[in-house]
């Protein structure tokens, strides 16, 4: 019985313990408490309703308490000024208030750490109503932060860190902005970012994600998430994705690096959004595109086993990079385009796999022999069956050599069209033909709105391989008079082949040279 009596007086200390309900004040002053004594390593710290309670601890050698929990329209602010100021927590968190962490000074250095032994134990959760901003300082040396949630629970295993989760509802608020988030998992669901009501906020900006934190969005309106470094650890798979959005309505994922041993780097679903600018090395799948609109551009993928997965969607993908993948790209029940797509490193066997998808490449550097096109009756067919398997477009730039007058146009025709083309009627093997000719020579570059465009080979659904048509090139005089029949200068016959890609698609060098008299 005394032995029994021994193992409970632990419990009989722990108590909760209340804000003063007169506005709050500092965490280590007796006088914001209910009772006069501040919340130990064992209590439940509540902050009860209309308090603001600053926290001026640093409390890295013990828990500062067992649990901490924010009432509604209660506040919880770090002191900025005091240098390091550490929260402990032995527990969960819990709020329905507001939780601020400004490291405004040169000095701050706010941390909270979730010590619990047990996964239940290590939780933010924010409720209706509730607020977290982390906002440190952009301008630390050697992208050091200077606002931190870390996990400091016991190991899960040998070599496997304790983890934790920071969950976000409805009507809450995310504002985290150049802060570090270390093994912790962040999940957001049906947070707005529109600005249409006051403090609507939905913004990761400039984070650092270390070991197994990634970040997850559902439902959520106009997310930002943008400039985050995503430094994932190598030993074992981090599972679904570093970043992933679901639902989410105009959503932006810009400019973020992620390097690590993530099963999926960047993972849209059913999200009509843009993704751009991304930088993703290692992972198992760079970046996939689950229905919704798809819109890539300025991505690179390096390193990844699959590059970009595209699938049940329809969209554009520009100016990516995919550098040693195992399979580049991949498409099923798709109609996309793929604009400047460079495959550096290619592998011996398909770049591109296309599954009862319809694929438009235009400039990219992938022949018939490294395309992959079947289709599964089993897979939904977005598609229309007019619509070819695979269509290759290349960009044309020609460059005149010799003098040539002002005014003067290219013009590009198909050969031998299929069928007749009828006076007046568009060749639909070319686009923005007749070009003008630029005072340097060259007709327009892809950066402008009229680039010279014309298809190459395709490919039907039971893989067969259509050849590229061949096409007269014309450089014509202007008509003499008003409404006068242009004089061609000369003219060549030609058919795209691999040296038509351009790596730079805007490098002025151009396609074909035409010499003229």
């Amino acid at each position: 019985m005394a032995t029994l009596c021994l193992a409970l007086a632990p419990l009989a200390h722990a108590k909760e313990i209340t804000s003063n309900g007169l506005g709050g004040g500092r965490w280590s002053d007796t006088t914001t408490w209910r009772g006069g004594a501040v919340p130990g390593a064992e209590d439940e710290a509540v902050i009860g309703a209309r308090d603001t309670v600053v926290f001026d601890r640093n409390d890295v050698e013990g828990p500062t308490c067992k649990q901490l929990i924010l009432d509604p329209n209660s506040n919880f602010a770090f002191q900025s000024g005091l240098g390091k100021r550490t929260l402990t927590v032995n527990g969960s968190i819990e709020s329905f208030g507001s939780i601020k962490m400004h490291a405004a000074a040169l000095t701050d250095d706010m941390e909270i750490r979730l010590a619990g032994a047990t996964d239940p134990e290590r939780l933010i959760k924010l409720g209706r109503g509730a607020a977290l901003l982390m906002l440190g300082r952009p301008d630390l040396p050697e992208g050091r932060r200077n606002v931190r949630i870390t996990v400091t629970g016991p190991p899960v295993s040998k070599g496997v860190p304790a983890q934790a989760d920071l969950t976000a509802g409805d009507r809450t608020m995310l504002d985290l902005q150049n802060a570090q988030l270390d093994n912790v998992s962040v999940s957001g669901t049906g947070i707005d970012n529109t600005g249409a009501q006051p403090n609507e906020r939905c913004n990761f900006i400039g984070n650092l994600f270390t070991g197994y934190a990634k970040l997850a969005l559902s439902t959520c309106d106009t997310p930002v998430i943008s400039r985050n470094e995503f430094q994932g650890q190598k030993a074992a798979t981090i599972r679904p994705s570093g970043i992933v959005v679901s639902g989410c309505p105009l959503a932006e994922i810009r400019g973020n690096h992620l390097v690590g041993a993530y099963a999926i780097g960047i993972n849209v679903m059913g999200s009509e959004a843009s993704v751009s600018d991304n930088l993703i090395e290692g992972a198992i799948q760079g970046i996939t595109w689950h229905t919704g609109a798809a819109m890539l551009k300025h991505n690179t993928l390096r390193g990844c086993k699959t590059g970009l997965a595209l699938r049940t969607t329809t969209g554009s993908a520009e100016d990516t990079t995919i550098d040693g993948s195992d399979l580049p790209l991949h498409t099923a029940s798709a109609k996309v385009q793929l604009t400047s797509v460079n495959i550096v490193n290619p592998p011996k066997t398909a770049l591109l796999e296309s599954i009862s998808s319809s694929v438009a490449l235009l400039n990219c550097n992938i022949t018939p022999a490294q395309m992959k096109s079947v289709r599964d009756a089993a897979l939904p067919r977005i598609v229309g069956a007019e619509d070819p398997a695979v269509e290759t477009l290349a960009f044309l730039v020609v460059g005149l050599k010799g003098t040539f007058p002002r005014g003067a146009q290219v013009e590009v025709l198909t050969s031998a069209p299929a069928k007749p083309i009828a006076p007046g009627a568009l060749d639909m093997n070319v686009r923005n033909s007749p070009a003008r000719v630029r005072p340097d020579g060259f007709t327009p570059l892809p950066q402008t709105l009229t680039p010279l465009i014309v298809k190459s080979w395709g490919m039907d659904d039971d893989g067969k391989v259509v050849p590229a048509p061949e096409y007269t090139i014309n450089v014509l005089e202007p008509a003499a008079e008003p409404g006068g029949k242009p004089r061609i200068l000369k003219s060549v016959k030609v058919k795209p082949d691999e040296t038509w890609f351009r790596p730079e698609p805007n490098d002025p060098k151009p396609t074909l040279e035409i010499q003229l008299p």
